[in-house]
């Protein structure tokens, strides 16, 4: 990621390592050198990283970072998700365990709270913010919240792939609906 002047980068299994040149790079020390990164962006102006799909750290320059306060989010070091809109920060995880969370400051986080949720363990596939409205794709159907706090199941589930977006005025979702259905586009 290239934010701010700054190259960064995450590695599987050899931590963060920042460069001003994008030639010369130097190793993060403030995070486990051995330890693989899941997610990382530049969002609100800070640096968020997920290490092992268990912590999430923050930095305000690229170079020195501070693990954040969180919950233990789980997970087994996929993809994440960072996102930020609305004066709120928001994480979701690609894998199965549950990696989800929330933050005012991007320092402190908490786990998003899912109305009528089956399980508390579920994947993040997709993750859109606008029109005053975060939504989420996700394996227990499209999630929504206002806040980016506290979530509602809608409608649809055990999404596996697919995106949300909005533009024009509509919502679109894109995804495979259980394990034997094909490829659909629904709008709201």
């Amino acid at each position: 990621v290239y934010a701010n002047g700054l190259w960064v980068c995450g590695s599987s299994g050899s931590g963060v390592w920042w460069s001003e040149d994008g030639k010369s790079w130097t190793q993060v020390t403030d995070i486990g050198s051995a330890l693989t990164v899941a997610g990382l962006a530049f969002v609100g102006n800070l640096w968020l990283c997920i290490v092992n799909d268990t912590h999430i750290y923050w930095s305000e320059d690229g170079k020195n970072w501070t693990q954040g306060v969180s919950p233990i989010l789980g997970g087994d070091s996929n993809a994440c998700i960072i996102k930020y809109a609305n004066g709120v920060y928001v994480v979701g995880s690609t894998s199965d365990g549950g990696a989800y969370a929330w933050s005012e400051d991007g320092k402190n986080w908490y786990s998003w709270t899912v109305a009528s949720a089956p399980t508390t363990s579920f994947t993040v596939i997709d993750l859109a913010y606008a029109n005053g409205l975060w939504v989420a794709m996700t394996s227990i159907g499209l999630c929504w919240s206002e806040d980016g706090k506290n979530w509602t199941i809608g409608k649809g589930a055990n999404y596996r792939i697919g995106f949300v977006i909005y533009a024009g005025g509509v919502w679109l979702f894109s995804g495979r609906e259980g394990s034997n259905r094909g490829v659909g586009v629904w709008w709201s």
